[in-house]
């Protein structure tokens, strides 16, 4: 019997707070290559999954201030996708899956499964052999993805499972995050699993269930997409009508209470990485079990994790620690505990936390490498083929010197190319702009030097990326 293509939707609309000061809301730990020295980002990782007989082309869901950063990475990695659907703003799982249900039926296909874009699975020839299995075995079924606990562990959900009359494993019910305890007690039993977050489902079902469950996502999910707008490429969701939707997770709005739901526990080697012990747990240790990343000395320490982007670094004395220090920010805690940072972000409100001293753009990134009330250093990374909006500020002038690449410069009327090592000054007020025609990065030093200092100080005359 010839089956019908799997349509894959990738999920990619998270923080990873856990994972603070790497993981940014700018640069969230879906786009990092970790494990660290990996060729592939864990959402590349994810997207490359979808590249298999049993797919179609996949739909991506992402977060606004993201989507230029997953088009940059699908295309380093040059495969070709649906959609782009891009979310106004942040509503958990249920709305994305909702509206992903949508979109697949409008195009006359039925069956999905999908994939949070931040996990890890290094035998991926061992998950697609069990998933053809199963389906050869029990059919298209709507289906949880489970998996064997290798130990108590506190960070996932669980699930609890039942076997029926005809030896399928149905879903029995959800577990949230337990305490140490109640882990030690499922992993004790064969029919708990962790919850993997993978699903397969059936998009017409899906759709049933939402419009049963929850009438408010049903409706505002499927007119949010029917007056979407396509920009750039992007699929944007209304803002409107998604800002309506419940902010809920798919688990909880919909399968809380489920029947007749089959669960596939895989056996493969997993992680969500969503934690700092995880992130330990997956690189390679010296030989007194330190992970460390960076220039560091260590002297009588041991099971710790060590990150710096410093040039000098010091460790001495320590046990069980999480050490990180990036991008002008520092994390210290107990290995135990470092989950907490998650609360501790919660309850601060400064841009400089949540977005750190690099920040990401269309056409690349800056990184503020000094910064005080009367002056800003930036370097600037224009990205090959790029360029800025032409633009002007009221309130700053700004220097840029060159040092890596070519520029070409608007200056008011003029064109101007600068080369490596050359600067030009472009004073208050006057129309100006960056860009990239090469096919190498550009790379500029900025000083900006004014009364005020702040991204909003900016007129736009002209954008590629329509902000």
């Amino acid at each position: 019997m010839r089956m019908n293509k799997i349509t894959p939707v990738i999920l990619s609309g998270g923080f990873g707070k856990r994972l603070w000061p790497i993981s940014r809301k700018s640069f969230p730990k879906q786009f990092l290559k970790i494990p660290f020295g990996s060729k592939f980002s864990l959402f590349q990782k994810t997207v490359l999954r979808t590249k298999n007989e049993i797919f179609n082309k996949p739909i991506i869901i992402c977060a606004a201030e993201q989507k230029f950063i997953v088009r940059e990475q699908i295309s380093s990695i040059n495969v070709n996708v649906s959609d782009i659907i891009v979310e106004p703003v942040g509503r958990n799982t249920a709305p994305a899956i909702c509206v992903a249900a949508f979109k697949i039926t409008e195009k006359n296909n039925n069956l999905m499964m999908v994939f949070p874009s931040d996990h890890l699975i290094t035998n991926e020839n061992n998950f697609f052999s069990q998933v053809k299995n199963y389906l050869k075995n029990f059919g298209q079924k709507n289906t949880l993805f489970g998996l064997r606990p290798i130990e108590p562990n506190t960070d996932f959900g669980y699930i609890k499972t039942k076997v029926n009359k005809m030896n399928e494993i149905k879903l029995d019910k959800f577990v949230e995050k337990p305490n140490l305890n109640s882990a030690q007690k499922m992993f004790l039993k064969k029919n708990y699993f962790w919850n993997s977050g993978i699903f397969l489902l059936k998009a017409d079902y899906v759709l049933q269930e939402f419009k049963k469950k929850n009438l408010n996502i049903y409706r505002n999910c499927n007119l949010a997409l029917k007056n979407a707008a396509l920009d750039l490429g992007f699929l944007l969701l209304n803002k409107g009508y998604f800002g309506k939707c419940k902010n809920v997770s798919f688990d909880y709005e919909i399968l809380e209470e489920i029947q007749n739901f089959n669960v596939l526990p895989l056996n493969i080697s997993w992680s969500d990485l969503g934690s700092w012990k995880s992130i330990w747990n997956t690189q390679k240790k010296d030989k007194d079990g330190n992970v460390s990343i960076g220039k560091i000395k260590t002297s009588f320490s041991n099971n710790s994790l060590i990150i710096s982007d410093q040039d000098c670094n010091i460790i001495n004395d320590i046990s069980n620690l999480i050490i990180v220090c990036k991008d002008n920010s520092l994390l210290v805690s107990s290995k135990k505990k470092s989950n907490n940072v998650k609360q501790v972000l919660e309850k601060i409100r400064s841009r400089e936390y949540f977005y750190g001293f690099t920040e990401y753009r269309p056409w690349g990134s800056f990184k503020i490498i000094e910064k005080n009330p009367s002056f800003i250093v930036k370097k600037l990374h224009i990205l090959p083929k790029h360029k800025l909006s032409l633009q002007k500020h009221m309130y700053r002038s700004e220097h840029w010197t060159v040092v890596e690449g070519s520029a070409n410069i608007t200056l008011n009327n003029k064109t101007i190319v600068l080369k490596k090592n050359q600067s030009i000054y472009i004073p208050k007020k006057a129309i100006h702009r960056i860009e990239n025609k090469t096919t190498k990065n550009l790379v500029i030093i900025e000083t900006q030097v004014g009364e005020k200092l702040s991204e909003d100080d900016i007129i736009r005359y002209e954008d590629p990326y329509n902000r």
